[in-house]
């Protein structure tokens, strides 16, 4: 293992947490013929999936757990796993008989068991977004992926993968910018759900359905990786140097799911700012949306407990007190730890009327109930927002 620098000297911060894996795997080609896909790699290696043959020998059967691509490639019989295996490797070494690039709409005519691409097509350059190949695509029943390609001599002979926020179901990549202007390839997921499933309904997407919670959680990331990589190789018919991944929120979340439970992945992984306590993050959102607004109606005709206004007041009020705790005035508050702020002792009360420069007793006491955060008869379940 090894700290990761060029990523961060490529220009890309991880800003508030950083976990990095490295993995140096340079397989030994095993034979002839394999010259991008190594004949030794297994199948979980490249294709993101495990998979079971069934092998005959002597009037026996054997059962082979996660093959090699040339195990893979030789296995005889029809038996499902083995002729989709048999399938999928034929597939990938059909694709790197040549050894030029290939035409961003030829892509299409990639073929694997459980992958439909539904689109390849040259998106032209805007501005500062460089001309780049867009990938579109399904993975096994509704798992989609979209990868981006960078023209072959542009291209840095890198992978970095990026995604979207909450509960993802887009394909918003929060890489994809900087990452085509830098020449990577890049991808994104939007996890096996589409956000019209969502609205208005939150989270209904995943109810009674442990498949999508489970796309959602990791699976749905791990094989679009997989499925982007190969897609990366196949159409520049050259080997990755480096993948890596980058998140922040909810996709930091999932870089820390991929960090955990598929280190093999990518070669380096910035997880920032990762939301990866789910039940706790909703709890306190609850509870926010509990303290600022009086009813249901309140909330969807945005009317809350404090105005916009009042909150420039409380936020001058915190930096008035707190700014200069670190021994300068400049506008940060180095750490709101340290702030002691109390609404209910340094806050302008209003004294009958509220007005605009002062805050009004049911004021205070929706600011104070924010910050202190969820509790219940027993205590404190999760720490509020600091102030500042």
């Amino acid at each position: 293992m090894k700290m990761l620098s060029r990523l961060a000297a490529g220009g890309f911060s991880a800003a508030c947490v950083a976990a990095v894996f490295t993995w140096a795997a340079a397989l030994p080609e095993a034979q002839s013929g394999w010259r991008i896909y190594k004949a030794d790699a297994t199948f979980s290696q490249v294709f993101g999936r495990t998979i079971t043959l069934r092998e005959e020998r002597q009037g026996r059967t054997f059962d082979i757990e996660d093959p090699t691509l040339l195990q893979a490639s030789t296995a005889k019989g029809d038996y499902g796993a083995n002729r989709v295996a048999r399938e999928a490797v034929g597939e990938l070494l059909r694709w790197t008989e040549s050894s030029t690039p290939r035409e961003c709409p030829g892509v299409t005519s990639l073929k694997l068991p459980w992958v439909q691409i539904r689109s390849a097509s040259d998106v032209e350059a805007v501005r500062e977004q460089p001309r780049y190949c867009k990938v579109l695509g399904v993975i096994d029943k509704e798992i989609g992926f979209e990868v981006d390609l960078p023209p072959a001599a542009a291209w840095n002979g890198k992978f970095l993968m990026g995604g979207g926020g909450g509960f993802l179901g887009n394909l918003q990549n929060g890489a994809k910018p900087a990452a085509l202007h830098r020449g990577y390839a890049t991808a994104a997921t939007d996890a096996g759900h589409t956000e019209e499933e969502e609205f208005p309904a939150g989270g209904q997407w995943a109810y009674r359905n442990p498949e999508r919670l489970v796309n959602f959680a990791h699976h749905g990331t791990h094989l679009s990786a997989a499925i982007a990589k190969l897609i990366i190789q196949a159409y520049y018919n050259k080997a990755l140097g480096y993948s890596y991944y980058a998140g922040t929120s909810g996709s930091g979340r999932l870089a820390m799911m991929e960090l955990q439970r598929y280190p093999l992945d990518f070669d380096g992984i910035s997880a920032g700012c990762p939301g990866f306590s789910r039940a706790k993050g909703t709890l306190l959102n609850a509870w926010t949306q509990q303290a600022m607004y009086r009813t249901a109606d309140d909330q969807y005709g945005f009317k809350p407990m404090v105005a916009p206004a009042k909150v420039k007041l409380l936020d001058a009020a915190v930096h008035d007190k707190c700014d200069a705790i670190d021994g300068l005035k400049d506008g940060l508050i180095t750490d709101p730890r340290a702030c002691g702020f109390n609404p209910r002792v340094d806050l302008q009360r209003c004294h009958g009327e509220a007005g605009s420069n002062c805050f009004t007793d049911e004021e205070v006491e929706a600011i104070a109930k924010v910050h202190a955060g969820p509790s219940n008869s027993t205590g404190q379940i999760w720490p509020g927002f600091v102030y500042g």
